[in-house]
């Protein structure tokens, strides 16, 4: 139950939308499949390009010291590309672990206050719920005294029919004997 209310307080304020999560999801998967299509296309070109260089300077009718400049050179240029590669690589890696930081950060805060939220709430259950328990609790007692009170005037009640129906029954018996007192003097 209470998840239910925090998954539909999280759709309310757009924290926790289904349609946004697997389009976000879809995207996620489309993009590291485009990523890796290049990544491979560059690893193949960078390997093909290797290749086709030291076939060139195997083939290539040089002597030794101008092959060995040429190689040097090559490999410095290949090096150098390398470097400036993964400095560019580090450097978009800092950047979107930066970003997703900030969006960690951003969410974090969402679903802190969300969660504050949702224990005032809480609290304010829990007071309304001591409230009612004790508005209950008087009422109970009014209830009880009011009942206390009619069973009271009840009794009275039928107290006084009692000395209503014991002097009836006197009268009646006072009335019987001398009705036989009359009758024995007949």
């Amino acid at each position: 139950m209470l998840i239910r209310f925090l998954l539909n307080k999280l759709e309310e304020r757009d924290l926790l939308s289904k349609t946004d999560f697997y389009s976000h999801v879809e995207r996620e998967y489309e993009e590291r499949q485009r990523r890796d299509a290049i990544k491979y296309i560059g690893i193949g070109f960078t390997i093909g390009s290797v290749l086709t260089g030291l076939f060139a300077l195997f083939l290539l009718p040089k002597s030794g010291k101008e092959f060995r400049n040429d190689v040097k050179y090559k490999v410095d240029k290949v090096a150098k590309a390398a470097e400036e590669k993964t400095e560019k690589a580090r450097v978009k890696g800092e950047e979107l672990f930066k970003k997703a930081d900030k969006l960690f950060e951003s969410k974090k805060k969402d679903v802190i206050d969300f969660a504050d939220e949702v224990e005032d709430e809480v609290d304010d259950l829990k007071e309304e719920s001591k409230l009612a328990k004790l508005r209950a609790k008087l009422k109970a007692k009014e209830t009880k005294k009011d009942v206390e009170e009619i069973i009271e005037d009840k009794v009275d009640q039928a107290k006084e029919i009692k000395e209503q129906l014991d002097e009836g029954a006197e009268d009646v018996k006072d009335e019987a004997k001398e009705t036989i007192d009359e009758i024995e003097k007949k």
